[in-house]
């Protein structure tokens, strides 16, 4: 997750990309990963700039 957080910090990737590059399957699994984990969707994450592991 913190290499998910980083990425997203970067904003060179997309979400899609993100989730892939970290081993998800599925970017929705990805999705719900993090929402889980934050509280939040990625985009709500990289928008509000919240990336601390």
């Amino acid at each position: 997750m913190r290499q998910a957080l980083a990425m997203l910090n970067e904003r060179a990737a997309s979400i899609t990309q993100i989730a892939y590059a970290v081993g998800y399957s599925h970017p929705s699994s990805f999705s719900l990963a993090v929402q889980r984990r934050f509280g939040t969707s990625p985009s709500e994450l990289r928008r509000r700039g919240l990336l601390e592991a």
